[in-house]
C-alpha cells in the first residue's frame, strides 16, 4: 500500500470515529480533515451529493437537527366531579400541578435541497425545510404537586388524574414555546450554523433560503 493510500485510510478511519461523536462542536475538526483530504489524497468529484454529505457529517442527527431549546414551567389545574349512578354529584377532586419541561425545535435536514452549486466560484445556494417541534419532554423529577384535595365525597387523585394533568402541562409548555417564536429561532439558528459549516468548507458566496410554510407548532 503506497503512502497516499495509507494517508487516505488513516483519514477515513479518523472521519468514521468523528462521525459517531461529532456535534456542531466538532465541525472545525471535520472540515480540517476534509481540507487535508483535498490537499494530499486523490482528486474527488465534488457535486451536490457531496455537499449534502458534508452538511450531514457536521451535525449529530440530520433527520432531527435540533437548533433551539426552550425551558418551560407552568401550573395547571384539574377539577373533576364525582358522581353516583352517573348523574348525582357527590363531591369534587382538585389537583394543582406544576410541570417543568423542555421544548426542542429543529429541521429535517434530509429534506435540504442544493439549488445552485459552483465549485469554481466557491458559491452555493441551498433551501432549508420549515422548522418544526422535535420533542416536548416533561421532567417528572422537577415537576411537583402544588395541591391535591377533595370536596365532600370526591375521589382521591390517582394515576389517571395525574396522567391528565401532565398532558395538560405538556400542551401548555408547547403553546408557550410556540408563542415565544421557537420555530423562527430554530430556523435562524440552523441558517447560522450551516453558514459556519459551509464557510469552513471553503465556500465564499453562500445563500440559504428558509421556509415558513405556516408551520403547525406540534409534533
Amino acid at each position: 500500500m503506497n503512502t497516499a493510500n495509507l494517508f487516505q485510510t488513516a483519514i477515513q478511519s479518523t472521519a468514521n470515529k468523528l462521525n459517531r461523536q461529532i456535534g456542531l462542536i466538532g465541525v472545525s475538526a471535520l472540515v480540517a480533515i476534509m481540507v487535508l483530504w483535498f490537499v494530499f489524497a486523490k482528486p474527488v468529484s465534488i457535486d451536490k451529493t457531496w455537499v449534502r454529505n458534508l452538511i450531514f457529517s457536521g451535525v449529530q442527527d440530520a433527520s432531527e437537527f435540533v437548533t433551539a431549546t426552550v425551558d418551560g414551567k407552568v401550573a395547571v389545574t384539574l377539577e373533576e366531579t364525582t358522581k353516583k349512578l352517573k348523574y348525582f354529584p357527590v363531591g369534587k377532586t382538585h389537583l394543582v400541578y406544576e410541570g417543568v419541561g423542555k421544548v426542542q425545535a429543529g429541521l429535517d435536514l434530509t429534506k435540504l435541497e442544493v439549488l445552485e452549486f459552483d465549485s469554481s466560484q466557491h458559491s452555493i445556494r441551498i433551501s432549508l425545510p420549515a422548522a418544526h417541534i422535535v420533542a416536548v419532554n416533561l421532567d417528572l423529577d422537577r415537576s411537583s404537586t402544588l395541591a391535591s384535595y377533595r370536596e365532600y365525597f370526591g375521589a382521591k387523585a390517582g394515576a389517571e388524574e395525574y396522567e391528565k394533568v401532565q398532558r395538560q402541562a405538556i400542551d401548555v409548555i408547547r403553546k408557550e414555546a410556540c408563542e415565544s417564536k421557537i420555530l423562527k429561532a430554530a430556523s435562524n439558528n440552523a441558517t447560522q450554523q450551516l453558514e459556519v459549516i459551509l464557510t469552513k468548507a471553503g465556500f465564499e458566496k453562500i445563500k440559504i433560503d428558509t421556509r415558513f410554510d405556516s408551520p403547525k407548532c406540534n409534533l
